[in-house]
């Protein structure tokens, strides 16, 4: 079963719960990037799933990540750049 991350509730939120994943193995998911997609998002959602995201994968927390795109199945996701998963990670 993957880690799940939802980071849905705004910029701040996301960067902590994106702390929590430092240690995780395998596959994490990040919910919600939906937000920040112009075409996916509700007027009323809030922003920053996907800045705090490449952020975090930017640091030295989240270096070790890599996105995995491939793992979009039907092309339409919630959680657009969502799918994590450290290197060497099963």
């Amino acid at each position: 079963m993957p880690n799940v991350v939802s980071v849905d509730i705004d910029q701040q939120v996301a960067r902590r719960a994106l702390a929590a994943c430092s240690n995780a193995t395998g596959i994490t998911l990040v919910e919600d990037g939906c937000v920040d997609d112009e075409q996916l998002r509700m007027e009323h959602w809030p922003r920053g799933v996907l800045l705090a995201l490449g952020d975090w994968l930017a640091s030295p927390a989240g270096s070790e990540f890599s996105v995995r795109r491939d793992l979009e199945l039907h092309g339409v996701t919630c959680h657009p750049s969502g799918f994590l998963q450290r290197a060497g990670g099963a």
